[in-house]
């Protein structure tokens, strides 16, 4: 094997001064450039490429190179570039597309407007023609800045080795930049739906001589398509079996590993003073979790650490009032009434949103509740007389531009037929998703139209799946924070006023149903934690960790009897005693396949639960026995809950409906339609109809009888 000789100079001059200390790796060897920029690399038999790292004040137009023989010198042009200390990013995933779509203007747009440093792609451009279609519409000539790509499992085809036609396209799979302080690291998933040629060791052994030309302390962000470890340790190990060396990357000061793959958001802190891990779902489409598609920004400062914020795909100039309105005019016991906006662009961020109440005020200012919404109060100076208002709001948008929005209502003198001046009947509790086990419950009184807001009030985070239940006068719900993993918390809010009470903070995001019992708020976030809340106070009566220990994050709903509460996902699916939190069986029938989003149900003694990919899964609820499964059927993968109503199970999955019976999991009756049901609803059961969101028509009503 011939040397690589060649050297890294500036073309900023006419000179072309050589460029010294310059990282330059053959894959597997790094070495730096001496005095006049020039470097030898011993090669070897698999080398493909010479890369050069591009340090934080200079830049390469490309920064690779193939090896030819006919090569006799590789040598790469840098130009100067200004050093930032502080700077963001943005990371995407598993775009697996090669069609043009909207969230490739939006990512465009706020490039142009926000100046990020570059955009990282981890991969699963998906198969040849997602990888040809990335390679000429997601450059960096297309996007106004600099773009990376780390190769995907899908990303690894049929040829002489896995990465073969990716090379041809995005080059070496494994490479380094530095942006301000911080050594960026670029890793290849280590497979895939083909082999690569490259293996761990020689991954492990380039790393290993990266990291000895960097100091130790110099911060340090990975990229792969997958995530290295759910545990505490980031351990890189040189083979597959982790029984070889190791890199202790935590000792390195990694700050985080950014990856893709599960197709959802996911923040995670693995230690106290440890490294984060940063999932993100596909900008493009969203995430099999639901996630909504979305683009992750992040903020690097001088030492490295990362704040991070999502922004949500698709949503151009979006401006709404939410209150007051005509017949929604919540209003509070000292006759304020609640101003609520909810402002977005994709592009750009909301910084500002004032209102004017036209007739009663001059503008004032709305003060920002969570990502999407802005509110304020107004006291209208004029009760004596009927009057009818103009609400007119402004959002200024970082980049300058502004949204607006109008609005008119009417108030009256008397009680107005837009105010319920009656306190809401909440001495019925509703202590799961739609009211029972079954979630097939109703309201406890006739609710005649018009119905009118009695209050709203903002959490002051996001509610993902996490539906309401009611208990003890009370609202209670649980948030996300897919960002940075702080707002977190399960709430409690006072049902006839909309004040909040308490509020109790989770490790992670909750992102679907919590339950009620026995004077207790139950709810499991992301790592699999479930927490007891009492109801009345806030205080924690009991959590327990469900070792969980997997990916993605847990987001299956709960369901409870008033004794035992059912959690957890495959092998951490267990029944948990409300009062102390005890396991009385945990499930050892069935593992794999992924976090499923429906809320699991209890019919006829019966418990169902879902793996998506794997099937449908019907548990003794009592014991824990497992006494039926459905792996076909089109029930392999599903989004919507499983209603019970006359002991029978009602579905809705892929293009079916199915009713079942609980006990021997026979399929009673099953229709095919044409259109998708992939939507993350219950269906609504009468005693004559099956009703049921679609993806694709709506809500659709089926004659129960024939379906």
């Amino acid at each position: 094997m011939r040397p690589f000789r060649g050297r890294v100079f500036s073309d900023a001059d006419t000179q072309c001064r050589g460029i010294e200390g310059v990282p330059v790796s053959d894959g597997l060897h790094v070495v730096r450039s001496d005095a006049e920029g020039c470097f030898e690399l011993p090669g070897h038999d698999s080398a493909r490429f010479i890369s050069v790292h591009q340090p934080p004040d200079f830049a390469a137009s490309c920064h690779f190179i193939r090896t030819d023989a006919a090569v006799a010198s590789y040598d790469f042009a840098m130009r100067p570039k200004q050093r930032r200390e502080h700077f963001s990013f943005v990371h995407i995933s598993d775009t697996e597309t090669a069609e043009m779509g909207d969230w490739l203007d939006e990512l465009k747009d706020f490039v142009r407007d926000s100046q990020p440093a570059f955009i990282f792609h981890t991969g699963d451009l998906c198969y040849a023609g997602g990888i040809d279609w990335h390679s000429r519409n997601f450059t960096s000539a297309t996007m106004g800045t600099p773009v990376y790509t780390s190769l995907g499992n899908h990303d690894l085809l049929a040829g002489d080795y896995g990465e073969q036609f990716f090379e041809t396209r995005f080059g070496p799979v494994n490479y380094s930049f530095e942006e301000g302080n911080v050594l960026f690291v670029v890793t290849p998933m280590n497979h895939g739906d083909f082999e690569p040629s490259y293996s761990q060791a020689r991954i492990f052994t380039w790393l290993q001589n990266l990291l000895a030309l960097f100091p130790q302390k110099q911060p340090k962000i990975i990229f792969n398509h997958d995530l290295l470890t759910n545990g505490l340790n980031f351990d890189f190990s040189d083979g597959d079996d982790h029984s070889g060396s190791v890199i202790e990357l935590s000792s390195c000061n990694l700050k985080a590993w950014l990856y893709g793959h599960w197709h959802s958001h996911f923040h995670k802190r693995h230690s106290p003073d440890g490294p984060i891990s940063l999932g993100t779902a596909v900008v493009a489409k969203g995430g099999i979790d639901h996630s909504p598609a979305a683009f992750r920004v992040v903020d690097v400062d001088a030492e490295g650490d990362v704040r991070t914020q999502l922004r949500c795909s698709y949503v151009h100039r979006h401006i709404t009032v939410v209150s007051p309105r005509q017949d929604h005019l919540p209003r509070g016991a000292d006759g304020a009434f609640t101003v609520s906006v909810n402002a977005y662009h994709t592009p750009s961020p909301t910084v500002a949103v004032r209102c004017r109440i036209h007739s009663d005020t001059g503008w004032f200012d709305l003060k920002p509740r969570s990502a999407w919404n802005w509110s304020a109060t107004w006291l209208p100076q004029d009760t004596t007389n009927t009057t009818t208002y103009t609400l007119t709001t402004e959002a200024r948008l970082a980049n300058g531009r502004t949204l607006t929005a109008h609005v008119e209502f009417t108030l009256t003198t008397a009680a107005d037929p837009g105010t319920d001046t009656t306190d809401p009947d909440v001495a019925t509790e509703w202590p799961n998703l739609l009211g029972n086990t079954g979630h097939d419950g109703g309201a406890a009184r006739a609710l005649p139209p018009p119905l009118h807001l009695h209050w709203v009030h903002n959490v002051g985070a996001s509610i993902f799946m996490a539906s309401p239940v009611v208990a003890q006068g009370r609202v209670f719900t649980a948030t996300i924070d897919d960002g940075n993993a702080e707002d977190c918390a399960i709430i409690a809010c006072d049902a006839v006023t909309g004040q909040q009470i308490w509020r109790y903070p989770t490790r992670n995001s909750v992102k679907n149903t919590i339950v009620y019992a026995a004077g207790t708020v139950i709810a499991t976030d992301l790592h699999g934690f479930t927490y007891a809340v009492d109801a009345a106070t806030g205080a924690l009566r009991w959590q327990k960790d469900l070792d969980y220990d997997r990916l993605p994050g847990f987001v299956s709903g709960l369901v409870t009897d008033g004794e035992s509460v059912y959690t957890g996902f495959g092998h951490s699916l267990q029944a948990l005693d409300v009062a102390d939190g005890s396991t009385r069986w945990r499930n050892d029938a069935w593992e794999g396949g992924e976090g499923s989003t429906p809320t699991m149900t209890l019919g006829g003694g019966v418990l169902v639960a879902s793996s998506h990919w794997r099937g449908l899964y019907g548990h003794d609820a009592a014991t824990g026995e497992l006494l039926w499964q459905h792996t076909e059927h089109g029930l392999r993968f599903r989004d919507g809950t499983v209603t019970c109503r006359d002991d029978l199970f009602f579905l809705a999955a892929q293009n079916s409906l199915f009713i079942l019976d609980p006990r021997s999991g026979e399929i009673v009756q099953q229709r095919q339609e044409e259109g998708s049901f992939h939507a993350a609803s219950a269906p609504l059961i009468t005693s004559d109809m099956f009703i049921v969101g679609t993806a694709d028509r709506g809500v659709a009503a089926y004659s129960r009888d024939t379906m």
